[in-house]
C-alpha cells in the first residue's frame, strides 16, 4: 500500500468515518464528572425533600445530622475505587459474588480441615 492511503484526507465525504478519540469521554465540569455531580445533587434534594414526612418539626437537628450524612454517604459511594469502578460497585461485588457453602452443624457433615493440602496447587501464572 502506498503511503498516502495512511494519511487522513481533508475531504469529509471520501466515506472514511472514525469516531473521534474525545467522544467516548465523560463529561466533566472544573474536573467532576457531570452525571454523579447530580447524583449527589438528587441525594442532597432528596434529603430535603423528606424532612416533612420522616422528621417532625421539634427534630430540626436530627434533620440536618441526616440531611449531611445522607449526602455524604452518597458522596462517598459514588467516588472512584482501587479497582476501577465506584465503591458502590464494590460492595455490591462483595456481596453478591461469594461462594457461600452451608454446612449443617448438628448432622456431623461439616468438612474437616487439613491445613489446605487438599486443595490443588493453583499457579498464578500457567503456560
Amino acid at each position: 500500500m502506498a503511503e498516502d492511503d495512511y494519511k487522513v484526507s481533508d475531504n469529509i465525504f471520501d466515506g472514511n468515518y472514525a469516531i473521534t478519540r474525545g467522544y467516548h469521554s465523560k463529561l466533566k465540569y472544573y474536573g467532576v464528572n457531570i452525571q454523579k455531580g447530580f447524583i449527589v445533587f438528587g441525594s442532597f434534594m432528596l434529603a430535603i425533600q423528606t424532612q416533612d414526612v420522616i422528621f417532625p418539626t421539634e427534630q430540626f437537628f436530627q434533620f440536618v445530622l441526616f440531611v449531611i450524612l445522607f449526602t455524604s454517604l452518597v458522596t462517598y459511594l459514588v467516588l472512584p475505587a482501587r479497582t476501577g469502578g465506584t465503591n458502590a460497585n464494590c460492595i455490591w461485588y462483595f456481596l453478591t459474588h461469594r461462594n457461600r457453602h452451608y454446612f449443617p452443624i448438628d448432622t456431623g457433615t461439616y468438612p474437616e480441615f487439613h491445613g489446605g493440602a487438599d486443595k490443588k496447587n493453583k499457579k498464578r501464572f500457567r503456560r
